[in-house]
């Protein structure tokens, strides 16, 4: 079992399989409500949805840090004597998800 204090890095990522409501957490926010030492698993069977109140959920711990930095790197390499496409023209055209709510606990 994962606790908390391990993964501080970490988002906690909850899809409703009922309405779909997606929110990303940071377990920062979690360490703050059930200390350090919580598992996971007692934040996944403690969750409900905000928007629709069922607990039928994907879940997912997604990591944060650091991505910025191999988003550049991959963006300026070079393969086959192509340019990939730029982190701007990346973004552009990536599906983004906002912090729509929260996930009630």
């Amino acid at each position: 079992m994962t606790q908390l204090q391990h993964i501080t890095m970490n988002h906690l990522s909850f899809e409703c399989k009922s309405c779909g409501h997606a929110p990303l957490v940071p377990v920062t926010a979690m360490i703050e409500r059930y200390g350090g030492e919580t598992t996971v698993d007692h934040v996944r069977a403690k969750a409900r949805c905000s928007s629709c109140g069922m607990k039928i959920f994907e879940f997912r711990i997604v990591y944060r840090g650091g991505s910025y930095d191999a988003l550049i790197g991959a963006a300026n390499a070079k393969m086959n004597g192509k340019a990939k496409p730029t982190v701007l023209e990346n973004l552009r055209s990536a599906r983004t998800w906002g912090s729509a709510g929260q996930v009630c606990i």
